[in-house]
């Protein structure tokens, strides 16, 4: 990368900023951070790169883009993209979908003309648009969002007219990945081998309080557990430790009991192919995968 330097120590060196970077499985993590639409452009290649722009926008746009305003239901990011791998929160719970459409910041979208930002409770304890919170992906088998996923890479672009901010990339076991900083108007993203969760977070104002972000991307998604029956390593934590045992059948049989959505697996089809609810069909094409060890 250009103006890039590595050293013994696992730092990356961009263009002034510091990211660390640690060992990520057989390779090293490398931050990007970067004003080059080109070289942001590699790096969003061969991925998935989210807009927002069939979202509904906050209040329809203008002044509902504001901080403080609650976060109206269908504007509220959460789980609505899990088919293409991510889950969105903030510190609220939901992420905020904003229009800056005819604003004097509509540059601050560098699709046209949704962006996201983070949120807070106010005193009604709503979610309200709180662009100093941050913005958290955690990804997810886009063919059964309840199963846990990785991808190799995240990136944003940060808005022009915000703040410094930092992202941070997690393995599926917690532990950093690695960090780095990026200026308002920047790119910045991360490569990693099994990234599950990534953090987007403000540093320090810069032309304004806050951070907004656009054009998220993230590159394919891979079932975190390959094996559909395994999904708990006795923890009760829904860890899957690559083996079918007493454990699994018990986690399962207290979610499928809860209805929550990780137990939605099959449609009745014996495919594997989740429907939106849990029902007797999930049951039974469980019990048939763990007779049969995966």
């Amino acid at each position: 990368m250009k103006n890039g330097v590595i050293g013994s120590s696992g730092t990356w060196v961009v263009g002034g900023f510091v990211g660390t970077a640690m060992l990520a499985g057989i390779g090293l993590a490398q931050p990007l951070v970067t004003l080059d639409p080109v070289q942001a452009a590699a790096f969003q290649a061969g991925g998935v790169v989210l807009g927002f722009d069939a979202l509904p926008p906050n209040g329809g746009g203008g002044a509902q883009g504001a901080t403080g305003v609650v976060i109206q239901p269908p504007s509220r990011l959460t789980n609505q993209l899990a088919s293409q791998g991510v889950v969105f929160s903030s510190a609220a719970g939901p992420v905020g979908v904003v229009s800056v459409q005819g604003l004097p910041n509509q540059g601050d979208a560098r699709s046209p003309f949704n962006i996201i930002g983070g949120s807070s409770l106010n005193a009604q304890s709503l979610p309200a648009l709180d662009y100093l919170q941050y913005i958290e992906l955690r990804f997810v088998d886009p063919r059964q969002s309840g199963r846990p996923g990785t991808t190799d890479r995240v990136g944003a672009w940060n808005d022009p007219s915000g703040s410094q901010i930092r992202l941070s990339v997690f393995g599926a076991d917690g532990a950093l990945l690695g960090s780095t900083l990026a200026n308002q108007a920047y790119f910045v993203g991360y490569r990693a081998v099994g990234i599950a969760r990534a953090r987007f977070e403000w540093v320090a104002n810069q032309s304004a309080a806050g951070f907004s972000l656009d054009d998220v991307s993230f590159g394919p998604v891979a079932p975190r557990c390959p094996c559909l029956s395994d999904v708990d390593d006795g923890t009760g934590t829904g860890a899957c430790d690559g083996g079918v045992t007493i454990d699994d059948l018990l986690y399962y049989l207290s979610i499928f009991e809860q209805g929550t959505i990780a137990a939605d697996i099959d449609d009745g089809s014996g495919t594997g192919t989740p429907d939106g609810g849990v029902t007797i069909d999930d049951l039974l094409y469980f019990l048939q995968r763990l007779e049969e060890g995966c």
